[in-house]
């Protein structure tokens, strides 16, 4: 059912409304945002419409970007991943299919030159007329055919900025985890962060041909002194950094340069020509390492938040799959000051994330205005859910609601997503696929598409 909220205009004059583009015949440009890990109940608009009041059961949230775009379309509030893993979730949105049609259930290369293979969202577009573009994060897993699996783009995007292969790997991040490679394979894992003053600190943090030499392990201490990071040591993946500051301020880090290239590509030639856009933005926040610019992290450096009960009782129940989740996964026995810490960067570091969004968003309305053209956005909260003490473990991957219970807030010029409208109805990952053909212009309900899983949210 569709349920009516407020719309709260927030900075919109009488000259902004009239500068909306007409409706036309011309299919939208489409801008596609995806955030990374990112828990629905960081979002303020989230939280009001499902419990009433903007703070997570936890405690403080910040999102006045998402909360603003909330109202001006729909936001849906029973919208749910498809698999609680970046590769399959990611693959059945691009796919439309669910990962026992699309054949991609976890972080295994693919391909989709198979005869029983179906076309991305990005293929289709293109053949339509679309220029289609991404930058950040893709992680759907399908890669050229060599013969044989590589690890080549298939080029399903004209425009392709990927934030590993383009950003991280040129020092255009403020922090890059790099294996190191030998004759024989990998013999090490090193760390890289990037300051504002254009030095960077590198070291070790594993070596499997020979000893941490002194200057890795001081190397190592003095960063994790002067970042405050916090590491999840009480488990087996024990490296991760899951709290700190970044060494770069609110315009150096990852998520900002994949924010950058948006823009940039926006004012080139590229998005100059006469085709609609199709835009995907995948954003990193707030993957691990949860590295959070000092201004944001400030902000929160006074909240204190409820911990999630969790009693080592709960696994007497559970099958072994489930055990050996919360062995890898857990934060149980981290110290109280350091829980707070995990949950208070968590939320500090999709704050930051939500100014980021509001920009490109912004960014976005502004290029489809001047060139008197229709949108459509679409901003997945997450790739799936993610657990912050919940069940015992700071991860996604499991079969519980943290792990698969997203949100997503879609926007029309058009129309199509009523303002400030909250829709509790059961939607899925795959239901993207469908949405961005049908407002394409194609019969996403004719024989040539039976195989998508989902439905249009425009339905």
């Amino acid at each position: 059912m569709w349920l009516g909220a407020a719309v709260i205009l927030l900075g919109w004059t009488a000259a902004a409304v009239a500068a909306e583009p007409k409706p036309s015949q011309r299919p939208p440009n489409i801008l596609w945002i995806i955030t990374d890990d990112q828990r629905p109940d960081s979002l303020a608009c989230y939280n009001r419409a499902v419990t009433g009041k903007a703070e997570s059961p936890l405690g403080y949230v910040e999102s006045p970007n998402w909360d603003r775009f909330a109202a001006e379309g729909v936001l849906f509030t029973h919208a749910f991943c498809n698999s609680p893993g970046c590769a399959p979730s990611r693959a059945s949105m691009h796919t439309g299919q669910y990962p026992h049609h699309n054949g991609i259930y976890g972080f295994d290369r693919a391909h989709n030159r198979a005869d029983i293979c179906r076309p991305t969202v990005p293929q289709i577009l293109r053949e339509q007329g679309y220029l289609t573009a991404r930058f950040g994060k893709l992680g759907v897993r399908i890669n050229e055919w060599g013969p044989g699996l590589t690890w080549n783009d298939p080029g399903h995007y004209t425009v392709n900025v990927d934030m590993d292969r383009d950003l991280a790997r040129n020092g255009i991040t403020d922090f890059l985890k790099q294996g190191i490679w030998k004759k024989g394979g990998v013999v090490g894992t090193k760390e890289h962060w990037f300051f504002p003053d254009g030095s960077h600190v590198e070291y070790y943090v594993e070596r499997t041909d020979e000893p941490l030499s002194d200057d890795d392990l001081q190397a190592r201490r003095d960063v994790e002194q002067r970042l405050h990071i916090l590491r999840s040591y009480t488990r087996q993946l024990s490296l991760l950094v899951i709290g700190g500051e970044s060494p770069q301020g609110s315009d150096g880090t990852l998520d900002a340069h994949i924010e950058q290239a948006f823009e940039e590509f926006l004012g080139s030639e590229d998005a100059a020509d006469d085709k609609p856009v199709f835009v995907h933005l995948g954003f990193h926040f707030p993957h691990t390492p949860v590295l959070v610019p000092k201004e944001w992290r400030d902000r929160f450096a006074d909240k204190t938040y409820r911990v999630p009960e969790f009693s080592k009782k709960e696994l007497e129940r559970l099958p072994p799959q489930l055990v050996t989740l919360y062995e890898k996964m857990k934060i149980d026995e981290l110290k109280p000051e350091e829980k707070q810490q995990a949950i208070r960067d968590y939320y500090a570091f999709c704050a930051y994330g939500d100014w980021l969004l509001g920009k490109a968003v912004d960014r976005f309305k502004e290029y489809c205005r001047a060139r008197n053209e229709d949108y459509l956005i679409v901003i997945a909260c997450g790739d799936h859910g993610w657990h912050l003490g919940e069940n015992g473990y700071e991860a996604k991957f499991g079969p519980y609601r943290m792990s698969n219970q997203c949100a997503v807030v879609a926007i029309s010029s058009r129309g199509e997503f009523p303002a400030g409208t909250v829709c509790d109805r059961y939607v899925e990952y795959v239901d993207f696929a469908p949405t961005f053909l049908q407002a394409a212009g194609m019969d996403v309900h004719g024989d040539d598409y039976a195989y998508l899983d989902g439905l249009p949210l425009q339905e």
